[in-house]
């Protein structure tokens, strides 16, 4: 892989935890994941890098990190999953389960 692995993207450490990546995407393609932000659940997007800018987009220097989407985007995200997958996703967003 020529490019940082979403699932080992946890910035801003600060303010965002990584729960798990429902989309990983490859090179240069977007990816998502379920997490919280200031401890409130939600789904972040991001942009894989590629051989030529392995730390994709966002980045602040040469940190990638995630971008929270609204939470009015959450079901247009889930429909693209798989029917068990969508189901876990919601629990989680949901607060039914870590």
């Amino acid at each position: 892989m020529s490019y940082i692995s979403p699932q080992n993207v946890t910035a801003p450490k600060e303010r965002w935890t990584l729960h798990r990546v429902i989309m990983k995407g490859t090179a240069g393609e977007p990816a998502y994941a379920l997490g919280s932000w200031d401890k409130g659940r939600c789904i972040a997007t991001r942009w894989n890098g590629t051989s030529k800018n392995e730390t994709g987009w966002p980045r602040v220097f040469t940190h990638p990190f995630w971008h929270i989407l609204g939470k009015e985007l959450n079901e247009a995200v889930l429909a693209s999953l798989s029917k068990d997958e969508r189901i876990r996703a919601k629990r989680y967003l949901d607060g039914k389960n870590d």
